[in-house]
């Protein structure tokens, strides 16, 4: 790894191609950027940006780990300019085509290669191609024409506009190839905004990407039922079962995931593992969405929902797993539902072993009065 203060402008001269990286490509622009730039020349000092973290990939090419918002934004700062300024004069021309060439066009077309529909969008603007009405209501658009508007107000030239932009400074943090979801993870893994399904995605995806579409359907079948934040519970709850019932919280949920599939992989096939959970999470949308073939088991699920039982799912897809696989049948089944709803119901709080102790009793004297 290594360290340097630079000025922000130089990353993206000496760089060909900057990728998005797929876990944090979930961003905004910074609408108030250049207002800070702006404010920062009325002091006369340089705006710094803080950290620009970039993983190599290849000679001039690097996955942008942090600082996504950061370059977008101002790339697209850079477009204002040249776009308030064409066709001035012949000196704004000439530099004008030296941003073009030096900031926004890299090896592969534009210098930023963005995912999803930003993708599209950034091409567009950059290409300076027609956006539909749909498309200008992207945030990309709106912001730039927030920066044509204020560039036009503070009735700036040229080339101090571009000599405040080159005084930029940040700190760009270069790290080898491979090691770019660990750092991230561990300088956001407190942060809200983090998403870990895109986390653990990606992690999948660098070891087994035939095999990625598993995962994927997992995620599509939550999203499908809006619900895709529910996944990431349920990673967490299966997680615990994994973990002899540990309480896990979202800042573990990615670490813990590593540690069960690296364990699982010594003996089992990453396809097995995949479906395995897979099959897991399927239990657990039926229990979200109380999607049972019996009436009795509709009802009690119904009703543990209702009270807030979802403390017991992963307790409870464990049962579910034998009832499945005919370990347990409909009647025990339902006793351990009822079981679990009475627990609940007379407000205690959740407790593997002591609801164990509850449901053997009740079992063992179900037995005995048959």
């Amino acid at each position: 790894m290594t360290v340097e203060k630079t000025k922000i402008l130089k990353i993206l001269s000496k760089t060909e191609t900057l990728y998005v990286a797929d876990y944090n490509d979930t961003y905004g622009v910074s609408a108030n950027m250049i207002k800070k730039l702006f404010q920062y020349k009325d002091f006369n000092k340089a705006l710094n940006l803080g950290n620009i973290v970039l993983e190599e990939v290849e000679d001039g090419e690097y996955t942008v780990v942090e600082g996504i918002q950061k370059l977008v934004t101002l790339s697209l700062i850079l477009f204002a300019l040249c776009e308030c300024y064409k066709q001035t004069n012949t000196a704004n021309e000439e530099a004008i085509s030296k941003i073009y060439e030096r900031y926004l066009l890299g090896k592969y077309g534009v210098k930023l290669h963005l995912n999803g529909e930003n993708k599209i969008i950034y091409e567009k603007i950059i290409y300076k191609e027609r956006l539909t009405d749909e498309e200008k209501e992207n945030a990309l658009f709106v912001v730039l024409h927030k920066f044509w508007e204020e560039i036009k107000q503070e009735s700036i030239s040229a080339n101090e506009l571009y000599q405040l932009l080159k005084a930029i400074d940040c700190y760009n943090i270069v790290i080898k190839h491979g090691e770019g979801l660990e750092f991230y993870y561990s300088i956001n893994k407190n942060n809200s905004r983090l998403d870990t399904t895109k986390l653990i995605r990606s992690y999948l995806s660098d070891r087994e990407p035939s095999l990625i579409y598993i995962f994927d359907n997992m995620v599509q079948r939550f999203a499908e039922s809006d619900i895709y934040e529910m996944f990431k519970i349920f990673l967490k709850d299966f997680l615990s079962i994994q973990n002899t019932k540990l309480k896990i919280n979202d800042a573990e949920i990615f670490p813990f995931f590593i540690a069960y599939y690296e364990d699982m992989i010594k003996n089992k096939s990453p396809e097995l593992i995949l479906k395995n959970i897979s099959e897991f999470s399927e239990r657990y949308l039926k229990m979200i969405k109380v999607d049972f073939e019996y009436f009795d088991i509709k009802k009690k699920f119904t009703m543990i929902n209702d009270i807030g039982g979802q403390v017991a799912y992963p307790y409870l897809m464990e049962v579910l797993t034998d009832y499945d696989n005919n370990r347990i049948n409909t009647d025990i089944l339902n006793l351990i539902l009822k079981t679990v709803y009475d627990y609940l119901y007379r407000g205690n709080e959740f407790d593997f072993t002591k609801l164990s102790e509850l449901i053997n009793q009740r079992l063992i004297l179900r037995n005995y009065n048959y």
